[in-house]
């Protein structure tokens, strides 16, 4: 129990669920001890009819059942009954709140997130009953059928203008954006959020979840198997290489080497995109570099970092660095002499 907990707790939901099923195999009996922690996971990888078994199990004081009871009841298209359920668990969260804000902001920051959850559910169902509503209309009212879906999409669109707004007020953390992922996993697939998932990856990269990145680019990829997203199949390509690199798949020197050979090899990516690859390798090499850097690597960091600045004449950090490998440079050459 107390392993798949701290599992739970690096959001690892594919070992979580993995670990819960090898437990009730050797006991049954532990079933109801885990059903909390497998519905958690199975809700946040979208087993579906995994999280229906698991949740008639689960204790019926447990603060999150009608959550997760509203969850998949929007899979089930019973909104009503969702939106009974919405309206239990945030009946329950405002109990807890005024007391969560006196004693703990940890736990009064978690509540406010379960808040923004049960609203963005709720966001959901009015656009899942319009869409219902416009396939209910389109035999008998033809006419209007077009106009309806113009009005839908613009809908969906403004959703995700909401999201992607709401989501700079949200603490960048996975901790945050696991939690807001399986609610926004309803209405959105990888492949239409695409700008966002890239982001989750690289914060997961940023944070050492090396695993959860790789599943995730693994699934966007799936996703977008036969799409036309060239553009976007190179920023996959290079954030694989940087997994590779992180994870110790590959060493910093053949992760550099591969890095700048996609580059050159694909001549339209966008220079932005180029520039913070050849940023990101001068990185690499520096904090790989436990004492002084030699000259040879002095170089290499300052050609990496003059292709960048080149590519993208306003990218800050990359004028930082070279303002602190000169001034090394300078500092080291004085020590000498």
């Amino acid at each position: 129990m107390p392993k798949i907990k701290c599992v739970n707790e690096m959001g690892d939901w594919k070992l979580v669920l993995e670990s819960c099923n090898k437990l009730i195999a050797e006991n049954k009996d532990k079933r109801k001890d885990v059903a909390d922690l497998a519905v958690n996971a199975t809700v946040n990888l979208g087993k579906w009819d995994q999280a229906r078994e698991w949740i008639e199990h689960v204790d019926s004081n447990n603060e999150n059942l009608s959550f997760w009871n509203a969850i998949l009841s929007i899979k089930k298209e019973d909104y009503d009954e969702a939106e009974r359920q919405i309206k239990a668990n945030r009946l329950l969260i405002y109990n807890q709140i005024s007391q969560l804000l006196t004693f703990s902001s940890n736990h009064s920051a978690d509540s406010l997130i379960r808040l923004q959850q049960l609203f963005e559910l709720e966001e959901i169902i009015g656009i899942k009953r319009y869409e219902k509503s416009i396939a209910l209309k389109q035999g008998i009212l033809a006419e209007q059928a077009p106009d309806q879906q113009i009005d839908l999409q613009n809908r969906i669109t403004n959703l995700k203008e909401i999201w992607s707004d709401r989501l700079v007020g949200n603490t960048r953390s996975l901790v945050v954006w696991q939690k807001i992922v399986s609610v926004r996993s309803l209405m959105f697939n990888k492949s239409e959020e695409l700008d966002f998932w890239l982001d989750f990856c690289k914060l997961a990269l940023k944070e050492h979840k090396t695993e959860l990145c790789k599943s995730t680019l693994d699934s966007i990829k799936q996703e977008l198997a036969g799409k036309h997203q060239n553009n976007r199949v190179v920023e996959l390509e290079l954030l694989e290489l940087e997994y590779k690199y992180k994870s110790g798949i590959i060493k910093e020197e053949d992760a550099i080497k591969r890095v700048e050979h996609f580059l050159e090899k694909n001549s339209d990516i966008d220079n932005k995109l180029k520039a913070k690859m050849y940023y990101k390798c001068a990185i690499w090499i520096r904090d790989r570099e436990e004492e002084e850097i030699s000259a040879g690597r002095t170089d290499q960091i300052l050609e990496l970092i003059g292709k960048s600045t080149l590519l993208n004449p306003k990218l800050i950090k990359g004028w930082h660095l070279l303002g602190v490998m000169y001034s090394e440079v300078m500092q080291n050459s004085r020590s000498e002499t």
